[in-house]
Parts: C-alpha cells; structure tokens; sequence
C-alpha cells in the first residue's frame, strides 16, 4: 500500500497539470480528424465522445470494408488503400487510430506515416475518452485545484481496497487524471471483461441485472459459469444490438433462467432525470389493438403522438383515432424523438429490426410491454 500511496502523493507535489496535459479543445480545433479504424471502438468511444459530446466530427474514416462512396455516421469513408492525403491534411490533420488490438498499431502507424501523415495519436491518448460522462463540475472550473482540496480524502481512498490489485488500478486512474494523460490499466482477456477467473461468485445469487445487454454476451458468458438462473432482465438502448439480442434470447431462454426480460433502453436518464415522454414527437408501431391501447396509458398521454407505423399498405394514409398512419420508409421524415414499439413477442425481434434500420442513430425506440407496463 505504502507505494501506491507514494505515487499518488507524488501527484499532488505538481500543484498543477503537467505541460504534456491532453485537452481535445487546444489538439483538435481547426483541424481535420482522419479516424483509421470503424468497428465497435470506434463507434463508442469515438463517435459518442469526440463526436457526440466534444462536438468533433471526423472529416474522413478509413478501414478496409470500406469501398468507394461510402459513408460512416455522417463522415466520408472509404479503404486506407485509397486513402490519398492532400499537401495540407499531411501537414495538419489529425489522424487518430480507433483499433482495440493494440498489435496491430505498430503496422498502422507504419502505414500512415508511408502516406505522409505524422500527427498521429491512439484513441486511447484523447483524455477526453477516458471519463466522458462523469466529470464533476467543480472539476471544470477550479482545474487542478478540484484534486488539492481533496488530498486526504483521496489518500484515504486507498484504505477501502481489499488488495493491491485494486489499489494498482485506482492508483492508475487518478494517473490518468490528475496528468490528463492516459496510464494504461491492467488488462484481462475480453471473455473475462465482467467475469475474472480469479473472482468467484460465491453469494449464491440467482437474480441479475444487465446494464448494457449487448448482443447477449455477458449472458452467455454467465450462463457457462452459474448455469440455469431464476431470473436475469436485461437493458440494451441500441436497437441494432438489442435486435440480436432478442433472437439469441428466443433462442436460448430455456437454459438461461426461468424468467428473462429484455429492454432496448438505457436504466438512466439524462443528467440524472428520470425518462419522460412528456413533449416528445412519438410514432407507435404497429397499428393495431395493443398499440391503441398503449396510447391510453397514463404516462403515453403526456406525449405529443403524431403518427402510428405499420408495414401493410392497406392502412397508409388512413387515420386511427384521428392518428394518421405511416409507412417505415417515412419514419425520417416525421422527425420522431422516440418511437413507441408496441409489438407481441411473436413479432417483437423482427419489427424492432425494421424500425432500427429507418429511424436513425438520433431516435429512442422504447419498448412497451402492455401485458406489464413496461
């Protein structure tokens, strides 16, 4: 313990942040960002953080399942291979490398720098990336003086830790923000991401909750460790994961638990408010009985519901209630904040599938179970 309690002390002697402090603002404004890399490292820590947050939109994505023409979230995309940087991205641009396998960024850089770009940097070395949703705001106006008025209650910190693989951890991440300058944590094989071999779970729980559901990993992963459970609900805000999870829970839920839930939200509200339809631009989908009835909950009536969605053509045009209805090809432009999906479970997978692919990254698909309320 005494080291780890060396080192954070050491922290504190700086008074301030170090002159090789990363800020996103002073390294990425006016510049081009060239992003290598689109896969899932990509789209969650690049595109919700430096995109949705720092406000940075990348100008160019490169990786090779990219042809000609296409496009990723908005930015022009295409292979590395055709990848042909002007005089002045060469001298300028950022280029930032979004690959999780670390392995391979020795041969990227080797690469980029072969094209002519030098201002290269890992995802990973953006500080911005590392607590983006979190940072306390006493933090952003008194800067490094947060830390100092809190010197001993974050030495004490280190007390609470069982071992000093916790504390080696703590100790990196107060590195990692008291310098603004990333200090990398121990690493674990990634089917050990949630559940560590050396780690048992030993209270005999047989009830779980998924915050981030995924396509159904962790829950296979903790079907292989405990077996058949009594119970395990599941939250997934992204339609398209939340889609495949859905067939891998039809598929499966007989040897998961007795009892399993599933839905596609998120289990927080922004700024730390509870979710409300209140005023919000709401399609239901389908148009049929349990849709109608949906709109008469109690909470649903505070929404501003301007349309009910149905693939047959037979209803298009006709009006419900006085509720006019759509085809999926018009979701886009309606401009709905959430799309209420009222769907039996026979149908559920496939029509939440269907409105994933036409409503777009920037609308809420909320499930509501009519049988429970949800």
């Amino acid at each position: 313990m005494d080291d780890h309690k060396a080192a954070i002390s050491r922290l504190f002697e700086q008074r301030a942040f170090p002159e090789g402090a990363f800020y996103i603002d002073k390294s990425f404004a006016g510049r081009k960002i060239i992003v290598y890399g689109a896969g899932e490292c990509c789209h969650w820590a690049c595109m919700e953080v430096v995109v949705g947050i720092d406000g940075f939109m990348p100008s160019l994505v490169l990786d090779r399942s990219f042809k000609r023409g296409d496009t990723y979230e908005g930015a022009p995309a295409f292979s590395p291979f055709d990848c042909q940087p002007t005089k002045d991205e060469k001298r300028n641009a950022i280029m930032v490398i979004c690959v999780g396998k670390q392995e391979y960024h020795a041969e990227i850089i080797g690469y980029l720098k072969a094209l002519g770009l030098h201002n290269i940097i890992r995802l990973l070395d953006v500080y911005e990336v590392h607590n983006p949703f979190n940072q306390p705001v006493e933090l952003k106006t008194n800067g490094f003086k947060f830390y100092l008025e809190r010197k001993a209650r974050i030495l004490n910190c280190l007390e609470l830790f069982a071992d000093d693989q916790r504390r080696e951890i703590f100790t990196r991440v107060m590195q990692t923000d008291m310098r603004r300058k990333p200090d990398p944590l121990p690493e674990r094989p990634r089917n050990e991401q949630y559940f560590p071999k050396d780690i048992k779970l030993t209270r005999g729980c047989s009830q779980f909750v998924s915050c981030g559901g995924d396509t159904g990993s962790t829950v296979r992963l903790l079907n292989e460790i405990l077996g058949k459970l009594e119970s395990i609900a599941c939250f997934e805000p992204d339609p398209y994961l939340f889609a495949e999870f859905a067939d891998y829970r039809a598929q499966n839920k007989d040897k998961l638990a007795q009892n399993v839930v599933a839905f596609p939200c998120a289990v927080y509200g922004k700024d730390g408010q509870p979710w409300s339809l209140r005023v919000k631009r709401v399609l239901v989908d389908p148009a049929c009985v349990a849709a109608i009835r949906s709109i008469a909950d109690q909470e649903i009536k505070e929404a501003d519901i301007i349309a009910l969605i149905d693939r047959d053509q037979v209803l298009h045009e006709k009006l419900i209630d006085g509720i006019p209805i759509h085809s999926y090809g018009e979701i886009k432009a309606l401009r709905p904040d959430v799309i209420l999906a009222a769907a039996p479970e026979t149908h559920r997978a496939d029509i939440l599938r269907t409105l994933a692919m036409h409503a777009g990254v920037d609308v809420n698909i909320v499930l509501f179970d009519t049988k429970h309320k949800t």
